[in-house]
């Protein structure tokens, strides 16, 4: 039911490992699942307190409003939630004689509330940039249609020591430029530590 959905949502994923030995993948699956924000109206207005529009101009620019435009015209795609980080990819048409830009927007929440928000445009702020809006309101408005999977951490658990070595070497071989200084740093860490 909805209201177990709700109440189950906003409890933290602890208090579920508490009551359970092993929190079953169902219960996972509906816990991240109910956790992204439903109101569109906290999202306006998280997208809409840090704008002013120029002297004159219409709210056609508003973020809120560009984001809606931008949903609406299918510019979603390839959207995907891993536990409670939701991401996809805004394809914005330029102006006459501008290239179409894509933007890759990440956005990670807990318990009905976004916690951070990533985009290509470059915004990191706590307000909402057109394209954080329009993945959002993708999510809410099509949820079942989001691909979901369980946050990663329950993904590397159920894998063996061979798995998650040949895990680690691929990730680290498709973006060795971006993460490899902080794997060798991490590893050192951890043999330092002999854990």
């Amino acid at each position: 039911s909805l209201s177990w959905d709700s109440e189950l949502a906003s409890c933290k994923t602890e208090q579920a490992e508490e009551r359970f030995s092993r929190v079953p993948e169902p219960v996972q699956k509906r816990i991240v699942f109910w956790s992204f924000p439903r109101s569109e109206r906290e999202i306006c207005m998280y997208s809409s307190l840090g704008y002013q529009p120029p002297e004159g101009e219409h709210d056609a620019r508003v973020p809120f409003t560009r984001g809606l435009h931008l949903l609406q015209s299918g510019a979603v795609d390839r959207v995907l939630q891993v536990g409670f980080h939701l991401s996809g990819n805004i394809r914005e048409l330029g102006g006459p004689g501008e290239p179409e830009r894509l933007y890759h927007v990440s956005i990670s929440f807990d318990r009905c509330k976004i916690t951070s928000v990533s985009c290509g445009c470059d915004n990191r702020d706590l307000f909402y940039c057109a394209h954080v809006v329009a993945l959002s309101l993708y999510r809410i408005r099509h949820a079942r249609q989001v691909e979901l999977r369980l946050p990663i951490s329950e993904t590397l658990s159920q894998m063996n020591r061979d798995q998650l070595q040949k895990f680690v070497q691929y990730l680290i071989s498709a973006h060795h430029t971006e993460v490899l200084p902080t794997a060798q740093r991490l590893a050192d860490e951890i043999l330092l530590l002999g854990s």
